[in-house]
């Protein structure tokens, strides 16, 4: 009895520790400033590790990741919103506090394979930025707006 008594007590501990380990940095759009906070964490790593600690929805982007902009736009970035693309454009355009959004700027990369984001931006999720850009490397976070 002893010894399953120990065995359950040592199960359980498991089960939680492992439960503890799957929370995210972001669990919501006003954590967005946890993210600022963590920055070097993510500096020189894969997009994707950026966003696999952000848990609200991504629902709309905008930026240049493709190497043929960078000269025009200053840099390889993405700016993303958790709102979607209409009410972030109704937002802005009414002169009310800006939506949460996060900024990722980009190493310099050639790579050709790269697709641009059209001009205005897209409506996106995390799976398609993963997918898209997920091996870029981070090279600076910036957060602004508030929710």
């Amino acid at each position: 009895m002893k010894k399953l008594l120990s065995l359950l007590l040592a199960v359980n501990l498991l089960f939680l520790s492992s439960c503890n380990a799957q929370q995210k940095l972001m669990q919501t759009v006003n954590d967005a400033g946890i993210i600022k906070q963590n920055e070097k964490k993510f500096i020189g790593k894969p997009f994707k590790d950026l966003l696999s600690e952000i848990e609200p929805e991504i629902k709309y982007a905008y930026g240049t990741p493709d190497y043929a902009t960078i000269g025009v736009s200053g840099g390889q970035y993405i700016k993303f919103f958790f709102t979607q693309k209409d009410s972030a454009i109704n937002i802005i355009r009414k002169d009310l506090p800006r939506p949460t959004s996060i900024t990722v700027t980009f190493m310099p990369d050639k790579s050709t394979n790269l697709k641009p984001i059209p001009i205005g931006g897209i409506s996106i999720d995390r799976k398609e930025l993963v997918r898209l850009y997920g091996n870029m490397i981070v090279a600076r976070i910036s957060v602004f707006g508030s929710n």
